[in-house]
């Protein structure tokens, strides 16, 4: 009877002791678990972050390009219109110059 006892007590320490040890072993698997997870995140985070970024960069330059090609556009009108300006005037001065000389003309007849 003793002997059957001593057996007992063996055998639920050992089931005692089975289950602490699988305890730890669940409870490490989920601290991996949860530990992969939150590399997980902080992994989509950080890609989320770094696209963010380069879609950034991205609107940037392209913002910069249309402003150089505003800036471009906006030179070749100004020198059109400089163009056109000297053209009217030079027009103009011609179209002076030829009455002057037809009214001394006119007055040279007289």
């Amino acid at each position: 009877e003793k002997e059957e006892k001593e057996k007992r007590e063996e055998q639920d320490r050992r089931l005692e002791e089975d289950r602490l040890l699988r305890a730890s072993l669940e409870r490490e698997r989920h601290l991996r678990s949860v530990s992969s997870m939150e590399q997980e995140k902080k992994q989509r985070e950080e890609d989320e972050k770094k696209h963010k970024e380069r879609m950034d960069e991205i609107r940037r330059l392209r913002e910069e390009e249309e402003k150089r090609e505003l800036d471009k556009i906006s030179e070749l009108r100004k020198r059109r219109d400089d163009d056109e300006k000297r053209e009217l005037q030079r027009i103009d001065d011609l179209r002076k110059q030829r009455e002057d000389e037809e009214n001394k003309l006119a007055q040279a007849k007289r």
